[in-house]
């Protein structure tokens, strides 16, 4: 077994390997037969655009953004309900920012694919979203525009994955769950994206100048060493900051950009945007 392997459920591993366009569409167009990958774009680690400036800032692994449907693709060890929350949260902050000022509102459906090692919540706790008839007080599904899968890796140990995926699906779960190159490499044998999958894994592992990525111990001490110099900086650089979005703020008054826009790109609060205003004079 070679010493340098490391899972492709690996974050590191994981977000290099998929962020690889002709592998992230071949492994997309497996599971999803109806994908259309005319105009392709792959962005890795995408910070997810914010509805208001006070908004928690989230990151995503992988975003693939094609012709009709955005695909947010994320890889967990342990699937269960907070992250159920996450989840929910990334397809509404996506499906919601799509809109800009003066557009048409007829955003793309986004699909939410969560790949995990083990899922700890119930099959009926997935893909609640829907709309409240207030006649009866049933709840019916907004339909395609909002979908959550859940893949559970676990399952394939038990050999539950066995219907309604077809076979090239069922060998890209078999391979985030492999062991080894050597085990990889039988699995893609016959089909050349999945070598090529295997090639970049093998590429990326061995290549020496990676390794510090995998240095537990390294992260470690660089996490405290960025608290012990945040604690050393903060007053500085919130001070910093601040002088910052003001200087911004006051920028974008005096070129009459509009208040909501302001707002929302120096994240100063409505009271401190007016006040300056008013001191400008505009």
């Amino acid at each position: 077994m070679n010493n340098n392997f490391k899972s492709l459920m690996n974050d590191i591993v994981f977000n290099h390997i998929f962020s690889q366009k002709k592998i992230v569409v071949d492994f997309i167009k497996t599971f999803f037969m109806d994908f259309n990958d005319g105009n392709v774009e792959v962005l890795n680690e995408w910070v997810l655009p914010k509805v208001k400036y006070d908004d928690k800032s989230m990151r995503s692994d992988i975003v693939v953004v094609g012709n009709d449907t955005i695909y947010n693709i994320e890889a967990y060890t342990t699937f269960g309900k907070e992250e159920m929350e996450k989840s929910k949260s990334y397809v509404t902050r996506i499906f919601g920012t799509q809109i800009k000022r003066g557009k048409k509102y007829i955003p793309k459906r986004v699909i939410q694919l969560n790949i995990c090692e083990k899922c700890e919540i119930k099959e009926d706790e997935i893909n609640k979203y829907g709309i409240m008839n207030y006649k009866n007080s049933s709840t019916k599904r907004f339909g395609e525009d909002l979908l959550i899968y859940v893949i559970d890796l676990d399952k394939l140990k038990k050999n539950n994955y066995n219907v309604g995926v077809n076979d090239k699906t069922i060998k890209y779960f078999k391979m985030f769950n492999g062991k080894s190159i050597e085990e990889l490499r039988m699995i893609a044998k016959g089909d050349e994206n999945l070598k090529d999958v295997v090639k970049c894994a093998e590429a990326f592992l061995n290549d020496e100048e990676n390794q510090w990525l995998f240095d537990r111990e390294f992260w470690i001490k660089r996490k405290e060493r960025n608290i012990g110099e945040k604690i050393g900086k903060k007053a500085g650089r919130k001070a910093g900051i601040k002088s910052n979005q003001i200087r911004t703020a006051e920028k974008m008054l005096q070129a009459n950009k509009p208040i909501e826009e302001i707002i929302e790109f120096t994240e100063l609060p409505l009271k401190e945007v007016m006040k300056l205003q008013k001191q400008l004079k505009v």
